[in-house]
């Protein structure tokens, strides 16, 4: 309907109001909508194939946008199969589905068959409406099955034509917890086919010994901790589905060791000191190292510095950077606070003036109450990628209390050590 490639001439209705006509009926179309001369349950739009079959899985409606608030709110359909003298009406367990319709003008409300039909016309026909009917509409669907490759080696073979587009089933792995619906005593073939028809299936597991099919709303990739080792089973992600379909969080970048969750759109969960939508912002209380009147430079000390860059200097977003004196193989930037402190975060940069900075390093701390020696944090940290993007480290929750003293061991650095550095409670 939206692309054109339904011709005009195969849209047809019951009635059309002198301001509208068929084509009109098309979803997306910007100049309004079919609307019918008068409003009553005789009226129907409809959409003709013949001499093509066409199998039908989905519906999509809208309302008349633009300037009249003018929609479907519930209607029912009709098709005809190739050979026959009328039109029959789609039902679910020997029964009529009214459908859903919309809400709003503009809106496109989506409805499923669950028994998808081959026919050769669709009729929609409105039985509750808002102001007057007023409809646009698109089908979805495939070639019926007996038009279809059969082989599923065939279809393969037709997507590896589009590159980086292959069909790979993970053996004795499914993905628990995310199920729509359950096929029973289906082969692997059809669970696939299947899952390609309904446009919520993102992947299948199929258990191999039982004969069942299980419809995915979610990936693997969406959901890592939820795939799971389990004999008998092959798992397949949906092959007509887009990258940022199987994984929407490819899209968004969450910051500051933020998560991104997937459903029912893809969102940024944030650790606690960050908001907002990708977690860029920073809540959190600084310490003061990045203010030389609350830190003073006599508080920032290291093993060595090299010259034009000691200690003080390493401040973050400072403008300059501490770098060890280069004879030093053991090198430490030191912290020392004039009472104890709590530390919840330890932040890091690169140097401002080099393509310098520190890839990973440890720390050991002094305890206020402790007469003992220098503590050890066991944890190695992963340090920065660049020069000047401030990398949040977050601390176990409490470990780091009544804190006096505090030092940095650079591990390793790309090109030479470059350190700035912020503490936060």
């Amino acid at each position: 309907m939206q692309n054109g490639s339904i011709r005009d001439d195969m849209l047809s209705a019951s009635s059309v109001h002198s301001k509208s006509n068929e084509a009109w009926g098309r979803l997306h179309h910007s100049g309004g909508s079919w609307t019918p001369n008068t409003d009553d349950k005789n009226q129907w739009f409809q959409v003709n194939f013949d001499p093509e079959l066409k199998r039908i899985t989905h519906i999509a409606t809208q309302g008349y946008g633009q300037s009249q608030w003018w929609w479907v709110k519930k209607y029912f359909v009709q098709f005809k199969r190739r050979g026959a003298s009328s039109l029959e009406t789609y039902k679910e367990n020997n029964q009529r589905v009214d459908f859903t319709g919309n809400e709003d003008r503009e809106a496109v409300v989506t409805n499923q068959f669950e028994n998808p039909f081959e026919t050769i016309a669709v009729r929609i026909m409105p039985t509750v409406w808002y102001g007057r009917i007023a409809l646009r509409i698109e089908l979805y669907g495939s070639l019926p099955p007996t038009l279809l490759v059969t082989s599923l080696l065939a279809i393969l073979s037709f997507q590896i034509a589009e590159p980086c587009r292959l069909l790979e089933p993970v053996s004795h792995h499914k993905l628990v917890g995310h199920v729509m619906r359950t096929i029973p005593g289906i082969c692997f073939e059809k669970c696939t086919y299947y899952c390609e028809l309904n446009i919520k299936c993102i992947s299948v597991n199929y258990l191999t010994k039982a004969k069942e099919c299980e419809l995915n709303y979610a990936s693997k990739e969406m959901f890592p901790s939820s795939f799971e080792k389990t004999t008998d089973s092959l798992y397949v992600n949906n092959i007509r589905k887009e990258n940022n379909d199987i994984d929407p969080c490819r899209s968004l970048t969450c910051l500051h060791g933020g998560s991104c969750y997937p459903l029912p759109k893809p969102w940024c969960s944030c650790l606690d000191g960050f908001n907002g939508s990708t977690c860029q912002n920073v809540l959190l209380e600084s310490l003061g190292i990045e203010d030389d009147t609350i830190i003073g430079d006599g508080q920032l000390t290291s093993s060595s510095a090299d010259s034009g860059h000691e200690a003080w200097k390493g401040r973050l977003h400072g403008k300059g950077s501490w770098k060890p004196g280069k004879g030093d193989r053991a090198p430490v930037y030191k912290v020392a606070f004039n009472s104890p402190v709590n530390i919840s975060y330890i932040a890091t940069q690169g140097a401002q003036d080099d393509d310098c900075w520190v890839t990973s390093f440890m720390i050991k701390y002094k305890l206020g109450h402790s007469q003992h020696d220098f503590k050890n944090y066991s944890q190695i940290f992963s340090g920065n990628n660049d020069k000047d993007t401030v990398v949040y480290h977050p601390l176990r929750q409490g470990h780091l209390a009544n804190v006096t003293d505090l030092h940095i061991f650079p591990l390793t650095y790309h090109n030479c050590t470059a350190l700035r550095l912020g503490l936060y409670k």
